[in-house]
């Protein structure tokens, strides 16, 4: 007979008719609201047919003390409470959360696995890492007091840019991975309509004295839609040396003569993706193309990246904190450890590229004319990393 997992989301609507949002930090829609909008629906639909897992968000139920009668009326082998955590901006990772007394279980350690994966890892309990041993709250006691297998998941820091960031730009991703570890079988992916990519022209580099409204003109298009298409916050705000995305519909500065058809028609040529300039300048155009080829938002931007002597020599860098999903995405293929994936483009980040690129290990990168950067331009002109 399989098993029945229960799956619980923290916080909520109290006994007294108030509601509990949970933490909230960066996601600010809060616990509760983000398990049931945000989690639960992506994990539901990753659930197979035959699996029995429930989810209930009806009450917060530490404090309706209602765990041991939703275990009875589900007859639930198997119990998950789901939370992020909250506390300094520099805090971050997860954890998963069992009394004191005991040691994990097979499951609490899939799951760790899961959580490491996406946020890294806090806390350690009986030697082993991501487990945190308590017995001060609430449903923990409960469950210890009555026989119930219950873990609380901490899936990361609200409080902390980089672990939102995963939580809300990589929640398909999370949820597959928690059901994986909770079930402990392998899913299908899921196969949502895909928007449409954005037609790529050819980019501009800015030349002293250039206004957005001067390169627009050149290229028969306006001010606005170059500043739309290249997602420009302060369209008075462009740097020489900057690439500007033309898309392609504008791409050229005079319009092409008509040609009439042959007697033969023959097909319609292959739409072809404008290659990058293998010029060793880690700009823009670079970035949205490895924006592109790693799956991460397409901005053409580096962003949340701290000042030093790598990031200055990236024209793409905007600095912020925070870190970049598209360094966490390189880092992670990059297989630096989990605590080394904060999206911030460091030597370590650096070393690695070199090593993955086969160009020389330096820890340093040249603004222009970089081996690395030119060996990461020809593969990504062949749509790989």
């Amino acid at each position: 007979m399989s098993k029945v997992y229960l799956i619980i989301a923290g916080h909520g609507h109290q006994r007294d008719g108030s509601f509990d949002p949970g933490a909230t930090g960066f996601i600010t829609k809060g616990e509760y609201r983000y398990m049931v909008e945000n989690l639960f629906p992506l994990m539901k639909k990753y659930v197979p047919k035959d699996a029995k897992v429930i989810f209930y968000d009806e009450k917060k139920v530490s404090n309706h003390g209602n765990l041991v009668q939703l275990v009875n009326e589900h007859k639930a082998d198997e119990v998950i409470e789901f939370h992020f955590d909250a506390f300094t901006n520099q805090a971050r990772g997860g954890h998963v959360i069992i009394h004191s007394d005991y040691s994990p279980d097979d499951m609490d350690l899939r799951i760790r696995d899961a959580i490491g994966s996406m946020v890294g890892l806090r806390f350690t309990h009986r030697g082993h890492q991501g487990i945190s041993g308590r017995s001060n709250l609430f449903n923990v006691n409960v469950a210890r007091n009555n026989g119930i297998t219950y873990r609380l998941l901490e899936l990361g820091f609200g409080t902390n840019r980089t672990d939102a960031d995963i939580m809300l730009q990589r929640t398909d991703e999370y949820a597959k991975k928690l059901v994986e570890a909770i079930i402990n079988a392998k899913v299908e992916d899921s196969k949502p309509a895909k928007e449409p990519a954005k037609p790529l022209g050819h980019s501009y580099t800015v030349q002293a004295g250039d206004t957005l409204s001067a390169i627009a003109k050149k290229y028969n298009t306006t001010a606005a839609e170059l500043a739309k298409f290249n997602e420009l916050s302060d369209p008075n705000l462009i740097r020489v040396g900057e690439d500007i995305e033309i898309p392609i519909a504008v791409s050229g500065p005079a319009p092409q003569p008509v040609v009439r058809p042959s007697s033969t028609p023959k097909p319609a040529p292959r739409p072809q993706v404008t290659q990058l300039a293998i010029d060793g300048s880690f700009g823009p155009a670079t970035t949205r193309r490895l924006q592109q080829v790693l799956g991460t938002q397409v901005t053409g931007a580096i962003g949340g990246q701290q000042r030093t002597a790598i990031t200055e020599n990236i024209a793409a860098v905007r600095f912020g904190s925070g870190g970049s999903m598209v360094v966490r995405e390189m880092q992670r293929r990059l297989n630096l450890p989990s605590n080394q994936r904060g999206g911030l483009f460091g030597p370590l980040t650096l070393r690695a590229l070199q090593r993955r690129m086969g160009t020389p290990v330096t820890g340093a990168i040249s603004r222009t004319n970089s081996a690395v950067v030119k060996e990461l331009q020809r593969r990504l002109n062949q749509n790989r990393f």
